[in-house]
């Protein structure tokens, strides 16, 4: 792993932040508090982690620090290439099966009809305290997947978060607008919870997650 150019990136704060007060005896616990949905074919969030728990915990080997990844709740809604277990990340073209590879994806254009994927997306947005927004385009296609359909009120607030980046404040309402109609039920809920998103418009993931990082971790 070069670590050094992914430092410039937004997953080295986060993934400090994930570690951030973890003991090693409570190694296994990380990432248990947290879902992340990830809208990109590759694996390099899971193999980033793996090999930076590897760096932090001098006792985690490869293979416990692929467990700990594994049961990591992390989605892709419109597939992935695979396990790392099945094909490591960077495997050669010619050395990978691609008829089974393009079977696990979803273009665009197709409908997601795994309903099991479907509500565990629902469940983790709608139980959300925090919900973060990263160099997401807000599509509408991808919107709809993220509903929640909350028919009650929550007794909390969801805290939102999100890079706005190419986007102006011009935008600000209809975006919290489209961001509380995934948990909110009513009128009057949203109008409360819209209070509660932060929209960066002038910021890159990494620049985001530098500075909004203590809001995450509260």
């Amino acid at each position: 792993m070069n670590w050094h150019p992914l430092e410039g990136t937004w997953i080295a704060p986060f993934t400090r932040a994930l570690f951030d007060g973890v003991r090693a005896k409570d190694v296994e616990e990380i990432g248990s508090n947290i879902t992340i949905i990830c809208f990109n074919y590759d694996r390099c969030i899971e193999h980033y982690l793996e090999h930076a728990i590897q760096r932090a915990y001098r006792d985690v080997d490869h293979v416990m620090a692929r467990e700990i990844v594994n049961r990591m709740n992390i989605i892709h809604p419109y597939g992935s290439l695979g396990p790392l277990d099945d094909l490591p990340f960077g495997s050669p073209v010619e050395t990978t099966n691609l008829y089974d590879v393009v079977e696990n994806l979803i273009t665009w254009s197709e409908t997601i009809d795994d309903h099991l994927l479907i509500d565990s997306i629902r469940e983790a947005v709608g139980e959300a305290k925090t919900l973060i927004f990263l160099g997401f385009a807000f599509a509408n296609q991808n919107m709809k997947l993220l509903d929640a359909q909350v028919t009650e009120a929550k007794p909390y607030y969801t805290r939102v978060y999100a890079t706005g980046k190419g986007l102006t404040d011009d935008v600000d309402d209809t975006l919290k607008d489209k961001i509380t109609k995934l948990f909110a039920p009513s009128a009057v809920h949203k109008k409360w919870h819209g209070q509660q998103i932060r929209i960066k418009y002038d910021m890159v993931c990494k620049e985001f997650m530098d500075k909004q990082l203590m809001n995450f971790t509260v």
